[in-house]
């Protein structure tokens, strides 16, 4: 359409700023389209059609815009000089409006198969990672001291359980373990969380991140996600649970406590055909126990990472 390089330039930059803008439109609207409902529209599939409704707007908005100014015999044609060359005159209108259709056919394609691509898949079987062997760091299986429960969507193994120490501290552990991710089915996801956002005992007080000597002596520091969730007063004179909630991620024996960064680790893994294995690991402690909750963490994760991993590389390994 294009001979300049300046108004293919112009184009580009357009071709780059535009989606932004639209796309800070398109989440408010549906964030809005969904409040004014209760949660009605625009959640679930719904969120996706809405989006890719509004994203072939955008692209025939711009490719309308990008048309008016087709430079037609292969000159630089200047609106306020040349009027009349400017392709305003119905055969150039109607290749405008053409060429508009065709893209939003294109745009509107995905919009039919979303219903079938998005539509609720059956439940995967999730089967339990089976429980680690640490009674060599002086770790063993005791019963569970907290109803807390994580959300994490149709992983495709799981293990949560609780370990105590000689000197009657426990830590907590839930593992969530992916492989061949998928709608519904995936590691990092916003259905995926600590806390549910209508949970009406747990909530969320405080994060930071932290980093700790990474295990096994490996050189550098492992970084760690440490989330406070407190818990509800059932009585008035119930002293309130207070957990502290470590979260890492291990992408194929990378491990990171980065949400971005484990997706980009993910895609490299992809990429370089390593496949999509993944999980989540969560360590928890309450503050109530004997000693520093921190301190805790710190001693069960130092002492024990290398053998939980050890666990995903197995389970990784193993045919599906």
């Amino acid at each position: 359409n294009y001979r300049s390089a300046k108004r293919r330039w112009i184009f580009v930059g357009l071709s780059l700023l535009v989606p932004i803008l639209a796309n800070w439109l398109r989440a408010y609207m549906i964030v809005m389209l969904g409040h004014l409902s209760n949660n009605v529209i625009a959640t679930g599939v719904d969120h996706l059609v809405y989006g890719w409704v509004f994203f072939g707007v955008v692209i025939l908005a711009l490719f309308m815009i990008g048309s008016r100014w087709t430079e037609l015999d292969g000159t630089e044609l200047d609106a306020s000089a040349q009027p009349n060359v400017v392709p305003t005159t119905p055969g150039a209108l109607g290749r405008s409006w053409s060429m508009g259709l065709l893209a939003a056919l294109v745009m509107a394609a995905p919009v039919g198969g979303l219903r079938v691509l998005e539509a609720p898949a059956a439940p995967l079987a999730t089967r339990s990672l089976g429980n680690p062997d640490l009674s060599a760091n002086g770790w063993r299986q005791t019963a569970t001291a907290s109803s807390w429960l994580p959300t994490y969507q149709q992983p495709t193994a799981t293990l949560s359980q609780t370990f105590g120490n000689a000197a009657g501290q426990t830590v907590g552990l839930h593992v969530f373990y992916y492989r061949q991710q998928g709608n519904g089915h995936k590691l990092i996801s916003s259905t995926n969380m600590l806390v549910r956002g209508e949970d009406p005992y747990w909530n969320p007080v405080d994060r930071a991140l932290r980093s700790i000597a990474h295990p096994a002596g490996a050189a550098g520091r492992l970084a760690i996600e440490d989330t406070t969730i407190l818990g509800a007063s059932l009585s008035s004179h119930a002293e309130r649970e207070r957990l502290h909630v470590w979260r890492l991620y291990w992408i194929n024996g990378s491990w990171t406590a980065s949400e971005p960064h484990a997706k980009l680790l993910a895609a490299a893994d992809r990429l370089r055909g390593r496949g999509d294995a993944g999980a989540a690991l969560l360590f928890y402690a309450s503050e109530r126990q004997a000693g520093d909750a921190d301190k805790v963490l710190t001693a069960f994760v130092q002492s024990n990472l290398g053998l939980i991993e050890a666990q995903l590389v197995a389970l990784r390994d193993a045919r599906p």
